[in-house]
């Protein structure tokens, strides 16, 4: 089992690539699962689901901005979905070695909306927190 203090950093770590990525706001992560005593950062063995809850610089609740992550393994692989919280139902990013949009409905590729490089690249860092450097 993970320690808690192990377990903290990877979830810190994540908050703050959403914060890097997405200013002026804060973020807070909550896991959405039982797995979350079973995270390792390199042998991640389920999905792991979790909630980027998003605040503005006081403190207040923007619930507009929350986002929908899933990060799980696929052979030696992590991938990443992400999505908006709010617009779960229609477009998601599958992000593996590199981004697909996702109409969430279908499952049909989609070319990328005029507003999609922050989750972009969201999404690259919070992958590169599960990839092991060679």
């Amino acid at each position: 089992m993970l320690s808690p203090n192990k377990k903290n950093k990877i979830y810190t770590a994540i908050a703050s690539a959403a914060e890097i990525c997405l200013k002026p706001f804060k973020y807070s992560v909550v896991c959405l699962e039982d797995n979350y005593k079973e995270i390792d950062t390199f042998e991640l063995n389920d999905d792991l689901i979790l909630i980027l809850e998003c605040r503005d610089k006081e403190g207040k609740r923007i619930f507009d901005n929350d986002i929908e992550l899933e990060i799980y393994k696929s052979g030696d692989d992590f991938n990443i979905m992400i999505n908006w919280v709010l617009t779960k139902d229609e477009l998601v990013l599958w992000y593996g070695s590199h981004p697909v949009w996702i109409n969430a409905q279908t499952g049909q590729r989609l070319s990328p909306a005029n507003n999609t490089s922050t989750l972009e690249s969201l999404a690259r860092r919070i992958r590169a927190i599960f990839v092991p450097l060679d």
